[in-house]
């Protein structure tokens, strides 16, 4: 229970994004914190660095159909890019599933993610699934006891769950030549989206 709590509570050797009791993100050693902590100096540059790469590849997707960047708030200041995330619209394809999209932006060299696979409101935590683990049954009573999960919908957390693709920070510590390649990995996909549909996919 110790691990879990620590880890998101997330049961061991479990899927990544499946939530079994109210945890924390408490998994840092003291030497990780030690190594991070002498990079803090470098912490404004590169958030400046990806802000600047994140704008320009904004541009370039927005000219390609069927991608959707997301849209800042005009009142941010700035924009951390730990994920860079946009929605891929299937029907704007013809038809290519998310998960053809990715194994082929893959093909081309492009590593990109799913991310959540389901709403925050589907985790285990939230039903019944959290009683048979017997994690902190303590703590149900501070839970929405009157709230059935199972019923509640949020159609925009679950379309976000199926469009999503995430590319994570690292790519935009690169310079803008890594931009253009990721922009013209996806408008190849796209001009060859025909030949997608035929992927398998796991």
């Amino acid at each position: 229970m110790a691990r879990a709590f620590s880890n998101y509570g997330r049961g061991k050797g479990g899927i990544w994004y499946r939530h079994y009791l109210p945890g924390t993100n408490l998994r840092m050693t003291e030497f990780q914190a030690a190594v991070l902590l002498g990079q803090l100096s470098r912490l404004e540059e590169q958030t400046l660095h990806r802000e600047r790469n994140a704008a320009w590849l904004d541009q370039a997707l927005s000219a390609i159909p069927g991608i959707r960047v997301q849209q800042c708030d005009p009142r941010v200041t700035r924009r951390s890019v730990h994920v860079y995330m946009f929605r891929f619209v299937s029907e704007e394809w013809d038809g290519v599933t998310r998960d053809q999209f990715l194994q082929a932006l893959q093909a081309e060299g492009i590593t990109g993610s799913s991310g959540y696979p389901i709403p925050l409101y589907r985790m285990p935590v939230f039903s019944k699934e959290a009683d048979e683990y017997g994690f902190m049954p303590e703590a149900r009573p501070y839970f929405a006891q009157d709230v059935d999960y199972t019923q509640v919908h949020c159609p925009n957390a679950e379309r976000l769950c199926r469009e999503a693709v995430w590319f994570f920070q690292p790519w935009f510590l690169g310079d803008q030549a890594d931009m253009q390649d990721i922009a013209d990995a996806v408008a190849k996909l796209w001009e060859y989206r025909r030949e997608l549909t035929g992927i398998p996919v796991p």
